[in-house]
């Protein structure tokens, strides 16, 4: 039985909503951090929200790639992972964004295949089941962080999602936990 490991790269892996927040309040102003937090990790359009902000999109996409880094744990479970099991970034990220923020910590060099939006549609049960075919996977570990991303709706797939990223959007009451009202 071939097992392998898949993982998600924004807020799995890197710390990339802190970095998109400290790149606009950097542009901007730091009243306006609660209004980018939220509107951040409601995943709203980066670009919108620097313009929104009277910011210069250029000098925040400038200022996110000078702060965002790898989270430490992610890292070292890669780095351990890696001597057992083929590992895969699947990510809906374009591949310039992802394969430069990689380049922050050389991550690009841990991976067996990078997939980005340009080939690979996470919300499509066929791409997941030509990946799996094509690569003779039986079971894959993915671990994400995106309720609405991140599980995967295949028998092959085991979705796990970070612990310390729900964590994050329960202490801004952005989780909701069942019975709950929103």
């Amino acid at each position: 039985m071939k097992i392998a490991i898949g993982f998600d790269l924004h807020n799995t892996i890197m710390h990339s909503n802190e970095a998109w927040i400290e790149a606009m309040v950097a542009c901007s102003n730091e009243c306006f951090r609660e209004y980018i937090t939220q509107k951040v990790y409601d995943k709203y359009s980066r670009l919108k929200l620097t313009t929104e902000l009277g910011a210069d999109y250029n000098e925040v996409l400038k200022q996110y790639h000078a702060r965002v880094n790898v989270d430490d744990n992610m890292k070292s479970l890669l780095y351990s992972l890696k001597k057992n099991y083929p590992l895969y970034l699947i990510s809906a990220s374009y591949a310039l964004k992802v394969y430069k923020d990689l380049a922050v910590w050389e991550g690009e060099k841990l991976f067996d295949e990078i997939l980005t939006k340009e080939c690979f549609d996470k919300a499509s049960s066929s791409d997941w089941q030509r990946f799996l075919d094509g690569r003779d996977i039986d079971i894959l570990v993915y671990i994400g962080n995106d309720v609405d991303e991140d599980i995967i709706k295949s028998r092959r797939v085991i979705s796990l999602i970070s612990g310390s990223f729900l964590d994050e959007l329960k202490g801004m009451d952005l989780l909701v936990k069942r019975g709950e009202k929103i």
